[in-house]
């Protein structure tokens, strides 16, 4: 079973184009979940990373290459919850 997320607050900012707002909401974040599986370089990692938000993504396509585990975020293996 999953365990009980009930208490993370999470906000939908929709599309978001203005590159200011993007850094204020980053900045603001705890921390940034890639949930992709399969990517070459996302760029929200960049972004992310750039506005010292860190991110946890999976061991996959490029996103090792910028994620230094531990330090700027967690790398977890695929598929794993």
């Amino acid at each position: 079973s999953l365990p009980d997320l009930s208490g993370f607050v999470v906000h939908n900012f929709g599309f978001v184009s203005d590159e200011h707002k993007k850094a204020l909401i980053y900045s603001a974040a705890d921390v940034y979940v890639l949930p992709t599986l399969a990517d070459n370089l996302p760029n929200v990692v960049i972004e992310s990373l750039m506005c010292g938000t860190p991110v946890i993504g999976f061991k996959t396509g490029g996103v090792p290459d910028m994620i230094k585990h531990g330090h700027n975020g967690i790398l977890v293996d695929n598929i794993n919850v």
